[in-house]
């Protein structure tokens, strides 16, 4: 059990409590999820003695374990064991593999078995120094806490502890034979000893990164999605697609609103977070509807049907495996293509592969000197490998090389308006811009495929030529002063949103929408964006980025460019 006196012993080691709130609301249920595999790792224990209690309710820990025995001990059956005691607290025993070791001073590592056996006295505690949370839920739904610590995790109240009562984990039991009474290290105490290694094994680990996670996630369908998705770009003989590899970040280690790579377009994580703002993350808020309605899941109500989790309490991150490869196939029959389709449609993504190509096939010539070739190669890693080839640049030639090939694509970038383009921000509003016309006006007259098919020429045509007419050249001043640096404040996502739509609106009325939709949509975003646009600008005065004897200016260019957008419909109302 975890009493207060259990919570009393961490403080030998670290100063710290548990999070009640993490053991009830993340591993409970995750142990709970009985239609799924679950798996904890090791929990590391360490082998002290039994504390000796204050009279102020504190407790000293031992510095070091009773003084350690040794002796050869042979059992009825003739086999050798090596048995350490310390005092009466635990013994450690090892089998003698060579029957000619009768001594202590004849023992040899090769004269023994690697395994021992470990006996433990009621005078012993194990405590968990790694894994304390793991192992409370653990304690929780095999029912073996006192009911004063029951009542921290209500979520208990769901699980059928019968189903666990004979449930078993491993363990990594640790002691230190070195420290015990009589050795020496005279400055180094067990308290001292597993506090360390406390540290070790938590400074020592890596977390992996969101990428690879998203990557690896079998308990979201999300991640499968994007999964499935970056599987469909990587297989190019099948899927016969405009865009590669080069266009994927997929080491994604830190900031994830940007891209790191300067051959990328999106990368894992932008790809997921569409697919999130599209289905549901599954969080706690998350009932389904998204995904059900948006994948039309009814047409397969019958085959998702489940005891263990019912059509109704499908969600991304909550389903069985059968359902998964119900609904995995149905997403690569109608989803998959499209979605690719839609990602290489995205403005000057086609035309920058291009770049892109020119790029690598400069730096993976094999002509030169054996120094250039090199550089070169250096160069290719830093620019399409992962994040590990960044100490590269650290060599001046390198360094030099890689900026002369990288301008090439921040060149494009800026005289295309592409920059906005590889922004998480920018990609989850053209997908959503796409859905909601698809939701609107098309979803009860064709396929999302035949649909894609249909659109995908739109936007590679008249929709890419409009945002080329309005983010290329110079910055317009909805970029300059609306957008003004890239992040991912609420408004920020709004206002994007709102020029992708008015752009596909005015790059093909009759296809977006009927043309009473298309009135109302225009009023609507237009003045949305006007209203955004002038709060915007406002605050920059306030900052004095924007001088107030130029703030009629700006709102007039700003006032041109959203009325080009919006055309009649647009209404500007006075600051």
């Amino acid at each position: 059990s975890r009493d207060g006196k259990r919570r009393r012993l961490y403080s030998y080691l670290r100063d710290t409590t548990l999070d009640d709130d993490r053991i009830n609301e993340d591993l409970i249920p995750y142990l709970g999820e009985s239609h799924r595999l679950r798996f904890f790792p090791a929990i590391t224990v360490v082998v002290i003695p039994k504390p000796t209690r204050r009279k102020n309710g504190g407790a000293d820990l031992p510095d070091r374990y009773p003084a350690m025995g040794q002796k050869i001990v042979i059992d009825e059956n003739g086999s050798s064991q090596w048995v350490r005691s310390f005092g009466g607290l635990f013994e450690v025993a090892r089998f003698i593999s060579d029957p000619a070791i009768k001594t202590i001073e004849e023992l040899t590592e090769e004269g023994l078995y690697p395994e021992a056996e470990l006996r433990l006295t009621d005078e012993a505690c194990l405590l968990a120094i790694d894994g304390q949370h793991r192992l409370v839920a653990l304690q929780g739904v095999m029912d073996t806490l006192v009911d004063a610590e029951r009542l921290r995790y209500p979520n208990l109240n769901s699980i059928d502890h019968a189903s666990y009562a004979s449930l078993k984990v491993p363990a990594t039991i640790m002691y230190i034979p070195s420290l015990h009474a009589g050795a020496g290290l005279s400055d180094l105490t067990l308290a001292v000893a597993f506090r360390q290694v406390f540290v070790d094994i938590n400074r020592n680990a890596r977390q992996v990164n969101e990428s690879r996670n998203i990557l690896l996630d079998e308990h979201d369908l999300n991640s499968i999605f994007t999964r499935t998705v970056c599987s469909f770009v990587q297989d190019r003989a099948r899927s016969n697609v405009e865009i590669n590899l080069d266009c994927i970040e997929w080491d994604k280690v830190d900031q994830e609103n940007q891209l790191t790579r300067p051959a990328s377009i999106t990368n894992v994580v932008f790809i997921k977070s569409v697919f999130q703002s599209w289905l549901g993350d599954g969080s706690q808020g998350d009932d389904g509807g998204m995904l059900r309605a948006n994948l039309q899941l009814d047409l397969l109500q019958p085959e998702l049907e489940s005891s263990e989790v019912s059509y109704r309490n499908l969600t991304a991150t909550n389903f069985t495996y059968a359902q998964k490869t119900t609904i995995m196939r149905h997403f690569e029959k109608a989803y998959l293509s499209p979605f690719v389709d839609l990602l290489s449609s995205m403005p000057g993504a086609l035309k920058r592969q291009i770049i892109v190509g020119e790029v690598r096939n400069v730096l993976a010539k094999t002509d030169g000197s054996p120094e250039d070739i090199i550089t070169r190669e250096k160069v290719l890693e830093v620019m399409f490998g992962g994040p590990e080839h960044a100490d590269n640049l650290r060599d001046r030639k390198v360094n030099a090389l890689y900026r002369l090939q990288a301008d090439k694509l921040s060149t494009f970038d800026v005289a295309h308006g592409v920059s906005i383009v590889r922004t998480k921000m920018f990609q989850k509003a053209f997908f959503q811009c796409v859905l909601e016309v698809y939701a609107a006006r098309y979803v009860r007259r064709m396929e999302f495929k035949a649909f894609c098919d249909t659109l995908v020429p739109h936007l590679r045509g008249r929709f890419q030529t409009k945002w080329f007419s309005l983010f290329g050249k110079e910055r317009p001043a909805l970029d300059r002063h609306g957008l003004d640096r890239y992040g991912v404040a609420e408004w920020k996502k709004q206002f994007v949103f709102d020029i992708v739509f008015l752009l596909l609106v005015k790059a093909d009325s009759d296809f977006v929408f009927d043309s009473e939709g298309c009135v109302l949509k225009r009023q609507e975003y237009s003045t949305r964006l006007w209203k955004s646009y002038q709060e915007r600008v406002g605050a920059l005065v306030q900052e004095d980025r924007i001088r107030g004897s130029e703030e009629k200016k700006v709102l007039a260019q700003g006032e041109k460019e959203i009325r080009a957008l919006a055309g009649k419909e647009f209404i500007a109302s006075p600051k």
